[in-house]
């Protein structure tokens, strides 16, 4: 059912085998493994298509989320990580973010005005809420927290969110969406 991850399974078996010093024709059993398959097989977002997603975007945390992922071109994964403390302001109204800040994939990337415009508006809409800002405070937010603990927006949350204005905006067919 799912031939990507069988490596991870195989390789785990392959490594304690290994540490036991029990020989076996490795070479042979991955020949059984299945093909790997592409997991969406589609294109990339044109300007277009974000236009369309930001016309049906409904709150100010999606239109962020979405201008956030296509300026910058981050993974999904490291929406969990970014905190205030990653943000940085730069000339001409573009922000900069420290992604995976500490690790060796540490990097920085930039998003474009119409981003840092949006990333403004949702946090504007945040502190209007009475929320107070710490250089931990996570950038995006769980949709459902309660006022004492600030939830990051956790990877599945992300893709449900995007998934939601794919599906508004006509992009996707539910039927389609594999997006895990």
């Amino acid at each position: 059912k799912y031939p990507n991850s069988g490596g991870v399974r195989v390789f785990a078996l392959k490594a304690f085998f290994e540490i036991n010093d029990f020989e076996l024709k490795w070479k042979k059993i991955l020949r059984l493994l299945p093909k790997k398959v592409k997991r969406t097989g589609k294109l990339a977002y044109t300007t277009r298509d974000i236009q369309e997603m930001l016309s049906v975007a409904k709150n100010q945390r999606a239109r962020a989320l979405i201008l956030f992922l296509a300026s910058t071109g981050v993974r999904v994964g490291a929406i969990i990580e970014l905190k205030m403390k990653h943000i940085k302001d730069m000339p001409h109204g573009c922000k900069a973010f420290c992604i995976y800040e500490g690790s060796v994939e540490e990097y920085w990337t930039f998003c474009t005005p119409e981003c840092s415009e949006e990333i403004e508006k949702y946090l504007a809409k945040r502190k209007l809420e009475g929320e107070v800002f710490t250089p931990e405070t996570p950038v995006f937010l769980a949709q459902n927290h309660n006022g004492s603990e600030l939830l990051p927006m956790g990877q599945f949350a992300v893709y449900t969110s995007i998934r939601r204005v794919l599906m508004q905006a006509g992009k996707r067919d539910p039927k389609d969406a594999t997006y895990q």
